[in-house]
């Protein structure tokens, strides 16, 4: 199995019984305000469009791209469809004009030629509100992976009761603006931020214990932001009170919090090669320099993005 990472939420698996296209994103979204940090345009989006399954896990514009859904991935892909209690994600989708809609049920696995088997498990958390929230699970005999992406289940042993996973993708930045934007003394902001941050790491740290795969990735985060009026707020801000979470950031604070986890920085272009427990992790699209500069001069990098 190989896992290439195209970016915030978005991924391309590649199995023994064909491709999946996962929350394919460039935008900018949210009004022109939210980029995929870093950089994800030098991708090769006609071959990772030309997938065999698309699949989006909840409506939220950084991981539902209308745009780039119909420049890139043809009408007839197979739309593995999370079951949700309304139809707004397959009234978009069928919008657009993807018909061949796969109607997935939580703890139901599909099975392909090839030994590939599917699991999509949709959340409905309170936090995930009506549009929920999924999580994507993929064994095709060589390797078994959990794309938790934004979603927190509350069942996790029927998650887990798939295949237990050799690699775990998930969130563990945030993607809210509080306290950022809200009428509060600077002080309030900054206290207010380091606790969201401090919860956000307690909860990835939380899955990744349970969950205890080999290796993690996280990902899903943080954006970037190029508008003049909300450039201070990327990463953790100007002034300590924003809480934008980046990869390496959180794989110091794993290191630190579960010394034995192997972690991974999961960017636009880096691939992940999986086989029988073996794992390789090569970067296609930025060099580790490159990579380095991204997140050790991170405002440097954000002002040559803006």
């Amino acid at each position: 199995m190989r896992v290439t990472g195209l970016g915030h939420a978005g991924m391309f698996i590649e199995t023994t019984g064909g491709s999946i296209l996962c929350d394919p994103v460039i935008g900018p979204s949210f009004f022109g305000s939210w980029f995929p940090f870093p950089d994800n345009r030098g991708l090769d989006w006609e071959r990772f469009g030309a997938a065999d399954f698309l699949y989006i896990s909840h409506r939220h514009r950084d991981h539902f791209d209308p745009a780039l859904l119909e420049r890139y991935v043809p009408k007839d892909i197979r739309v593995l469809l999370p079951a949700y209690p309304t139809d707004d994600l397959e009234v978009d989708l069928r919008g657009l004009g993807y018909e061949n809609i796969v109607y997935t049920q939580p703890g139901e696995v599909l099975e392909y030629p090839g030994g590939l088997k599917i699991m999509v498990t949709p959340l409905r958390a309170p936090s995930d509100g009506p549009i929920g929230d999924s999580s994507l699970s993929v064994d095709d005999g060589t390797a078994s992976i959990l794309n938790q992406n934004d979603s927190h289940p509350l069942d996790l042993e029927k998650l887990l009761s798939f295949s237990k996973p050799d690699a775990y993708f998930t969130q563990v930045s945030g993607a809210i603006w509080w306290p950022m934007v809200y009428d509060l003394e600077q002080e309030a902001k900054q206290n207010f931020a380091q606790l969201k941050r401090d919860a956000q790491n307690k909860r990835a740290m939380y899955y990744i214990e349970k969950v205890d795969a080999e290796h993690v990735f996280p990902m899903a985060g943080p954006p970037m932001f190029l508008r003049d009026d909300l450039f201070r707020y990327n990463g953790l801000g100007l002034e300590n009170d924003s809480i934008f979470t980046d990869q390496r950031q959180f794989l110091a604070h794993m290191r630190a919090e579960r010394p034995a986890q192997k972690g991974y920085e999961f960017v636009p272009g880096t691939q992940v090669d999986l086989d029988g427990g073996a794992l390789t992790v090569t970067q296609t699209l930025y060099t580790p320099e490159e990579i380095d500069h991204i997140f050790d001069e991170k405002w440097d990098y954000l002002a040559s993005q803006r």
